[in-house]
């Protein structure tokens, strides 16, 4: 299976990468390659995340990063989709 990313998700990464870099940005790039290290592995292990509460769907899931990101993404026939990254303290998808 492949791993795609959504337009929306490669914004927030981005979007973390610019914020964080403000004050350190090696800790910037360290983050999402954490990120991408951690998204790489659902190729061997499609349900490493939990099923995202707000949707209560099994192929909705999501991996928590440093308790404070998270990656969601969709199981699909062929290919996960990386749909977003998020702050757990957004609301909001």
């Amino acid at each position: 299976m492949k791993i795609v990313w959504s337009r929306r998700a490669s914004k927030d990464a981005e979007n973390i990468i610019d914020y964080i870099s403000r004050d350190n940005q090696s800790e910037a790039f360290e983050l999402i390659d954490e990120i991408e290290e951690k998204i790489l592995k659902l190729k061997e292990f499609p349900e490493l995340g939990r099923m995202v509460p707000e949707f209560g769907s099994k192929y909705i899931r999501e991996l928590i990063i440093r308790n404070f990101y998270r990656v969601i993404y969709e199981i699909e026939t062929d290919e996960f989709v990386i749909v977003t990254l998020r702050q757990t303290r957004m609301d909001t998808l």
